[in-house]
C-alpha cells in the first residue's frame, strides 16, 4: 500500500510539473495551477539561449556557415510586405497630399524600386561582411 501511495505521489507530480500549460484559475498566481515548466518557459528559453550563444556557439561560425543567397531568397518575403508598410507611411509622414494623390499601381512602382535597392544593398552588406 505504502509502494502504491508513493508511486501515485511521483505520477502526480510529474503531470503538475508539465501541466496545464496555460494557467488554470483564478487570480492568477494566486488561486490556481499552472505546470512549473510551462510558468518559467520564458524564463528558461532565455537561459538557453544565452549559454548556447556564450558557451556552445560562437555567432560568427552560424553566420560564416550561412548561404548569403539562401537568406536573401527566406527574407525576401518578410522584406517586401514590411517594405511596403514603410513606404506608405513615410509618404504620409512626408507628402501626405501628394501621396494620396498618387494611383495605386505607381506606389506599387515605388515599393518595389525602394524593395530591390534596399534588398540588394542587404544582399551586398551580409556578403561582403559575414
Amino acid at each position: 500500500m505504502n509502494g502504491l501511495v508513493g508511486w501515485m505521489t511521483n505520477v502526480v507530480a510529474v503531470i503538475m510539473t508539465f501541466y496545464p500549460i496555460e494557467f488554470i484559475g483564478c487570480m492568477k498566481p494566486y488561486l490556481g495551477w499552472q505546470g512549473i515548466i510551462p510558468s518559467k518557459a520564458e524564463k528558461m528559453a532565455g537561459k538557453a539561449v544565452d549559454l548556447m550563444t556564450t558557451k556552445l556557439i560562437k555567432m560568427d561560425e552560424v553566420i560564416q556557415r550561412l548561404d548569403p543567397i539562401r537568406v536573401s531568397q527566406e527574407l525576401a518575403p518578410y522584406f517586401q510586405a514590411t517594405m511596403e508598410g514603410v513606404v506608405n507611411e513615410v509618404g504620409m509622414i512626408y507628402a501626405p497630399n501628394t501621396w494620396l494623390l498618387i494611383p495605386a499601381h505607381i506606389k506599387q512602382e515605388i515599393v518595389l524600386k525602394v524593395f530591390f535597392l534596399e534588398f540588394i544593398s542587404f544582399f551586398f552588406f551580409f556578403y561582403l561582411f559575414f
